[in-house]
């Protein structure tokens, strides 16, 4: 966020430029809760503009039941709808629905909604650490050089071994 100073009647007093957040959750409820938990603390007082970006289909009644009732708790929370492409189930080796939708959402990436037409330029975005590689290459084709927050969703000791596995010889 960007502090302003300003002289009013001899006092200095910081105002605060508003900033946008853009929010890209993943699949499935463990992933979902934790980026709704956050954009509430962050529209709190509307102290940012918040956008969420929702991905369609949802892969369950219970994601898409939380974020309607997130955004009627939240209703100056801007939503884009991210409408994914259709995966072959058979270039996977899973049949698991979430991962599945992991997968759809990697490939639909490019899509993305451009963020550069937003009414309000984005000041960051915030994506799952599931959406790493196909998320990085969209952001840096953006003219915008827009700062990219991961949110990792699991306990410091699964991002532990996260970190240190790719360093390890296969």
């Amino acid at each position: 966020m960007h502090f302003l100073m300003s002289s009013e009647c001899g006092n200095v007093l910081l105002r605060r430029a508003q900033a946008h957040v853009v929010l890209l959750p993943s699949a499935g409820m463990g992933h979902l809760t934790p980026f709704l938990r956050l954009a509430a603390l962050l529209s709190q007082n509307h102290r940012c503009q918040l956008t969420l970006i929702t991905t369609h289909p949802t892969v369950s009644l219970a994601e898409s039941s939380l974020i309607s009732r997130f955004l009627s708790a939240f209703p100056h929370v801007t939503q884009i709808h991210f409408h994914l492409l259709p995966l072959d189930p058979t270039t996977v080796n899973s049949t698991d629905p979430f991962f599945l939708r992991f997968e759809a959402i990697r490939r639909s990436a490019h899509l993305l909604p451009p963020l550069s037409s937003l009414s309000s330029p984005p000041s960051a975005l915030g994506y799952d650490v599931s959406l790493i590689s196909p998320v990085l290459t969209v952001i840096e084709a953006l003219w915008l050089r827009l700062p990219a927050y991961i949110f990792f969703t699991s306990s410091a000791r699964m991002l532990s071994l996260f970190s240190y596995y790719q360093w390890q010889p296969h």
